[in-house]
């Protein structure tokens, strides 16, 4: 064959090639073959994106959806016999890491992914592990709204359970330093975040515990971060140490967006640990503002009775001489003694509440409050004592004497009575009868 000839033949056989004409079925399965002669075809591959064109199960039981992302889709079934066994709950727009195999189907001559696994993808499998743990301790009445402790109205000392060397310790000392600076801040140093970080906070729950009748309520706190960096205290030993720990708890943990299964199960949350500290202790500048205005108060209520008391003695000072004055004043002396037991039970109570710093203006005051009630006495034994001296028979007890007529009538001017008339004298012990012999006007 020379060079003529054998160039005639390639282009007949170039020709025949160029017109060679598929069926459906033929392309297809071409297409299917390439694509599992590819690096992805006949193996299990991981596929990332988000779902979408999803509408939950059939009614045999299979899920048809797409995985997409910014660029591509693609279509995905994940028939019953696999989804049957995930425990990952789909929905719509949520990002997922699908696993099977790149198949074709020929009939819809479109390209697909077999599934037979599913992952949620990144913070997703995270929440997936939140939302099981919360459920499990829901149940079991961890998160009960009955069982959470009440905050002390005046701590004394509290436990601290966060990192030596972050933020939090800094702000917490920080806020107390300005409200209420008395009280006893105790750190229990742990690791917030990353591996033995739980079991750390276990422990140091586990020591408040052991030592709990030295403090009055504990802060479990850090700061903000990711879902993974706060994990330690979605770990289910962690809530359940400190629902555990007999003491009120506040979870101070992370941002006022970030919630833990430790924000469930605590006593109290705070959005953030210097919203803690401002919740646990309670502010000095209005401690004194009450303090003022209570002892404004008292000085008011003791004014007061003062006033009505001498009211009560300028009436009775008006009153006749009555038999028994000390009848009269006994009432008034027992108002005296009640009132007194009443201020004194009241400041007594008062100032329990308070520390050093008010108890000397309250003692001042209780003093004060003494000094007038014993003026008071002091008063009210004047008021008997004149009451006294203007008892008749005191009168005559000092030598005086009243003179009656045989009519019994008292006798004051010497024109009442003629010679030789019958009178009486009635002495302070006795009565003398006698007669007149003569009168006269001096």
């Amino acid at each position: 064959m020379d060079l003529f000839e054998y160039s005639s033949a390639q282009e007949k056989e170039s020709k025949d090639k160029q017109d060679k004409i598929f069926s459906v079925s033929e392309l297809t399965l071409e297409i299917k073959n390439a694509i599992l002669a590819s690096e992805a075809g006949g193996k299990k591959i991981w596929i990332r994106g988000e779902i979408s064109n999803y509408r939950g199960k059939n009614q045999s039981g299979h899920i048809y959806f797409r995985l997409k992302d910014q660029s591509a889709v693609i279509s995905c079934v994940f028939f019953r016999f696999a989804n049957a066994k995930s425990t990952v709950e789909m929905k719509e727009g949520q990002e997922i890491i699908a696993g099977g195999k790149i198949d074709l189907w020929e009939k819809g001559g479109n390209y697909q992914l077999i599934v037979d696994e599913i992952k949620l993808s990144g913070e997703g499998q995270w929440h997936q592990k939140f939302e099981e743990t919360k459920k499990k301790l829901q149940a079991e009445g961890l998160f009960d709204e009955e069982k959470k402790r009440a905050l002390p109205q005046w701590p004394t000392s509290i436990a601290v359970v966060t990192s030596a060397t972050g933020s939090v310790i800094k702000d917490i000392l920080h806020v107390i330093s300005h409200r209420f600076p008395h009280v006893k801040v105790v750190l229990f140093p742990v690791k917030v975040q990353g591996e033995g970080a739980a079991q750390d906070i276990v422990e140091a729950l586990s020591l408040i515990k052991k030592h709990k009748q030295k403090f009055d309520v504990c802060i479990v706190g850090r700061g903000g971060g990711s879902i993974e960096d706060l994990w330690p205290f979605n770990e289910e030993i962690v809530a359940r140490a400190i629902y555990d720990v007999d003491l009120p708890v506040v979870s101070a943990v992370g941002h006022q967006t970030d919630y833990t299964i430790c924000d469930f199960v605590a006593d109290i949350r705070a959005a953030t640990p210097s919203h803690a500290a401002e919740m646990i202790v309670p502010d000095q500048k209005e401690l004194l503002l009450q303090s003022k205005s209570m002892m404004e108060n008292i000085i008011r209520e003791l004014s007061h009775r003062k006033h009505s008391y001498r009211q009560r003695y300028q009436s009775v000072s008006r009153n006749p001489v009555l038999r028994d004055a000390s009848y009269l004043l006994a009432s008034h002396i027992q108002d005296v003694d009640l009132a007194k037991e009443r201020l004194t039970q009241l400041i007594v109570a008062k100032s329990k509440q308070y520390d050093a710093t008010f108890s000397r203006s309250l003692d001042r005051l209780l003093s004060r409050g003494k000094s007038l009630i014993e003026n008071q006495k002091a008063r009210f034994r004047k008021i008997q004592s004149n009451l006294e001296l203007l008892d008749p028979m005191s009168i005559l007890s000092r030598g005086y004497s009243v003179v009656r007529d045989k009519n019994n009538r008292i006798v004051t001017s010497h024109r009442q009575v003629s010679e030789k008339q019958d009178l009486e004298i009635v002495l302070s012990e006795g009565k003398i009868q006698c007669e007149i012999k003569k009168t006269s006007s001096v």
